[in-house]
């Protein structure tokens, strides 16, 4: 059985209004996928339908699969927090009896999970989803869930996959969702560097929804040949089009999407300035309207134009914001990955070569007993000799934890952690330092010795990633625990 990630956290119903009923003649579920394409009426208007149907609707599996739909109303206008908030109350709605309304929020929770940069967590979210589904329409939308994920990872060739859930759709009139799939086709080509298919796809997804007036895909599909042409080196036609985006783009997200990426496009010139205009537009844009994701990718393209522009109070503020953004959406359990953890790591860069640790410069200490070994083990094993020395001293845990400026319960809470995870014998280079360091209180002298040892472990591992995996602590742990204390004293 899959685990549901912890950003999924559990919140209190929506309140709604009191609404009259619509109707589909569609299945439940398809009708809710169905109007979930944005295909007859724009974001906004689409979670009002989703909100009057709500209103007369007791049957919690069918009131689960329209929270999905508004799920998807938050995440398509660029609102990830609200949408993992409600898609998180959506599955807690469902019931045992109900395969179908569970594999539907599953399938919306995979996507998003892509949408994050969690690949691996979407592709086995649409996996468990196949696996509970029944109904024609379901298996086909959990194969292009399925398929749609592990081209994303590189299979390009399971592209035929996409295309035979393409026909289905087309076969059973859901024209916007035919057009959806089409374009996502034609992107798996534009990975695999096969641009003339892509075009050729492009192209008919953009037939379609220009003979059904799909505006949302439309605008999708001007942003992404965009990208493409940007990538072919036409930079005015990627400009045109990436402009056209901005005027036509049916939510916040798309143009706000589409403002960063013209930046972009003047980035890739090494045009500076006029790329700062732009993503300076992006930025004020998303974060007046909430579109938080894109916040950070914003900054971090500020901070590099105005670095290399020479204005480093600029990109210092930037990256600096950036960061903020990042770790924001983290507390939301939004996780530090792709762009993100790009921002983060260029925001940590910066601070390095402008305002070196304390620590980079002054490393006196051998602690080559901490390569391979967990943070765990390496501050049980620390304090665990400091606790040593300072009872040799006084012959009495009182008078030790008065010296040490240490509470009792904290004596013990480190006691028993210590009998679990101290290495034995103690290195020489913790009992130096603890000489060298011996009229500091407790927890000065553990700020000391982290900051030395994090320092000696970033210089022999080579980065934060390969560090975080070696302590076994979280990427977003080990640059708070390595910056905290540089970026509090650069920020004042």
């Amino acid at each position: 059985m899959v685990v549901i990630p912890s950003m999924f956290r559990k919140v209190q119903s929506d309140s709604v209004s009191e609404m009259p009923e619509i109707h589909s003649k569609y299945h439940w579920i398809e009708s809710v996928a169905h109007l979930s394409q944005f295909n007859q009426q724009d974001i906004p208007q689409t979670q009002d339908e989703f909100q009057k149907l709500l209103h007369n609707e007791t049957n919690p599996d069918k009131r689960a699969a329209l929270h999905t739909g508004i799920a998807r109303c938050y995440i398509r206008a660029g609102n990830f927090i609200k949408g993992s908030e409600v898609l998180s109350y959506a599955h807690s709605l469902l019931t045992e009896t109900d395969h179908e309304a569970k594999a539907f929020v599953l399938l919306e929770m995979s996507e998003f999970l892509s949408m994050t940069g969690s690949y691996d967590m979407a592709l086995s979210m649409a996996t468990e989803a196949q696996r509970l589904v029944k109904s024609e329409y379901m298996k086909q939308s959990t194969k292009y869930a399925i398929a749609l994920q592990v081209t994303r990872r590189g299979e390009y060739d399971r592209v035929t996959e996409l295309l035979e859930v393409a026909e289905y759709f087309e076969d059973i009139g859901q024209f916007s969702t035919l057009a959806s799939i089409l374009k996502n086709v034609a992107n798996t080509y534009q990975r695999a560097k096969d641009y003339d298919s892509a075009v050729k796809f492009y192209k008919k997804a953009k037939s379609i929804a220009k003979e059904h007036d799909y505006q949302f895909i439309l605008a999708d599909i001007s942003h992404d040949v965009g990208m493409l042409e940007l990538v072919k080196g036409n930079f005015e036609k990627a400009m045109e089009l990436l402009k056209e985006t901005v005027k036509t783009g049916d939510s916040f997200y798309q143009k706000g999407l589409a403002l960063g990426n013209i930046g972009y496009v003047y980035f890739n010139r090494a045009d500076w300035e006029k790329a700062t205009t732009y993503f300076q537009q992006s930025l004020n844009l998303c974060a007046a309207q909430g579109v938080f994701t894109l916040v950070s990718d914003n900054c971090y393209f500020l901070g590099q134009c105005y670095e290399k522009l020479g204005k480093t109070a600029l990109a210092k503020h930037f990256y600096g914001e950036g960061y903020r953004a990042v770790m924001e959406l983290h507390k939301k359990r939004i996780p530090i990955l792709g762009n993100r953890q790009k921002t983060v790591e260029a925001y940590v860069e910066f601070l390095n070569k402008h305002h070196p640790a304390p620590y980079s410069d002054e490393q006196t200490y051998d602690f080559s007993f901490a390569l391979e070994k967990t943070l765990v083990q390496i501050r049980s094993t620390f304090q665990g000799a400091l606790l040593d020395f300072a009872l040799g001293q006084t012959t009495s845990v009182k008078k030790a934890l008065k010296t040490l400026e240490m509470a009792e319960s904290t004596y013990f809470r480190v006691r028993r952690r210590i009998a679990e995870h101290k290495i034995e014998p103690t290195p020489e280079a913790i009992k130096e330092f603890i000489q060298k360091n011996v009229d500091s209180n407790w927890k000065k002298i553990n700020a000391v010795f982290e900051a030395e040892i994090l320092g000696f472990l970033h210089k022999k591992y080579g980065n934060k990633k390969r560090m975080s995996e070696k302590l076994e602590i979280s990427y977003p742990q080990t640059v708070k625990l390595t910056n905290k204390r540089q970026v509090s004293r650069v920020e004042g």
